[in-house]
């Protein structure tokens, strides 16, 4: 428990980072075992803050690429962060703004392959696809969704969709190689904030207090677990019928898939905004308005790891090599590197 070694001064500018080639590789070890029952030590021991990037604006959503070995920080436009430059990283490598006149870009998410950014946000014709494997960056597909404002973003691999939430509660899905509509799931308004696709089911959150679950493989009603109070955040445990939800009195719960049982893993007497798995479940960070990145331990939600920052922290995302942590803030995106 406590701070991390290793953090630094938040806030101040990090050295270059001269990074060895095992911070980007995928080879993170399977489980042979229920991940929090591994003899190997699975949760980071500390952590290291390598980068600190100047967005220049309220960070909404951040995606880490391990594959690509880029950051993007999205927050009016997305900016890509080369994380294996070897110099200090003042300067994105590129600038994504909107498309549509009047538009601006709230979230992004990688494809599962890191292949593609999905990107979206207001006042847009449609969700942007771009491709991150050729060349040069550039948007090769558009999901039309004109006069919806986007909350959220997910991708089913097992049907090929692309999917998005919208303000008014419902979410889309598309067929990404034909651009069309195959399936519209409605709720109530500012339902869907939060959104969030475990094979091919989809679960939404948001204002309503009702964590809601689609099995795309069938027309029903979806499955609806009611909260306290408003859902801020939602992650599904990646191995286990589990999901994550924080709620706004504070409160992190883990919610069974199969039944209605719940429990009670952690607690601030603060607004916690965002949380995240690691790729095996062995452990999640949790992020808010107490300017803390907090890692907890699975099942039991122990404490294991805390890093202060300057300011409220909006969002975080994990890298697939369960090496590198990010964090968006209000100005700034940080980068850690995870040691275990």
């Amino acid at each position: 428990m406590g701070v991390g070694g290793g953090v630094g001064t938040p806030g101040l500018p990090c050295p270059p980072r001269y990074w060895h080639t095992s911070d980007f590789e995928d080879t993170w070890e399977r489980r042979v075992c229920l991940p929090w029952q591994s003899k190997r030590r699975v949760v980071p021991q500390s952590v290291e803050r390598v980068r600190v990037l100047h967005h220049g604006g309220l960070v909404r959503t951040v995606a880490l690429s391990s594959f690509t070995r880029h950051l993007f920080t999205c927050g009016g436009g997305v900016k890509v962060w080369n994380l294996a430059s070897h110099q200090g990283n003042m300067f994105p490598v590129a600038h994504l703004r909107a498309q549509t006149p009047g538009g601006s870009l709230h979230s992004c998410l990688l494809s599962p392959d890191n292949s593609l950014l999905l990107v979206g946000g207001d006042s847009l014709a449609g969700v942007s696809l771009w491709d991150l494997k050729a060349s040069c960056l550039h948007e090769c597909a558009q999901m039309p969704c004109i006069g919806l404002s986007s909350q959220a973003l997910g991708v089913c691999t097992e049907r090929c969709l692309v999917l998005a939430s919208f303000s008014q509660g419902s979410v889309r899905a598309w067929d990404p190689r034909t651009q069309q509509v195959v399936r519209d799931l409605r709720g109530p308004p500012d339902s869907a904030m939060r959104l969030a696709v475990k094979g091919q089911t989809v679960w939404t959150g948001g204002l309503d207090s009702c964590l809601r679950c689609w099995d795309l493989r069938a027309p029903s009603k979806p499955q609806e677990f009611d909260f306290e109070s408003e859902i801020m955040g939602l992650c599904p445990h990646p191995l286990e019928n589990l999901v994550l939800v924080s709620t706004a009195n504070g409160q992190q719960w883990l919610q069974s898939t199969e039944n209605l049982e719940r429990r009670s893993v952690a607690f601030k007497d603060v607004l916690i905004v965002d949380l995240k798995f690691s790729p095996q479940g062995q452990w999640w960070v949790s992020v808010g308005m107490d300017d803390l990145v907090t890692m907890h331990g699975m099942p039991e939600g122990t404490r294991v790891l805390q890093v202060p920052e300057l300011a409220s922290i909006t969002c975080c995302d994990v890298s697939e090599n369960n090496r590198l942590l990010a964090t968006g803030s209000q100005q700034q995106a940080t980068v850690y590197q995870l040691r275990y």
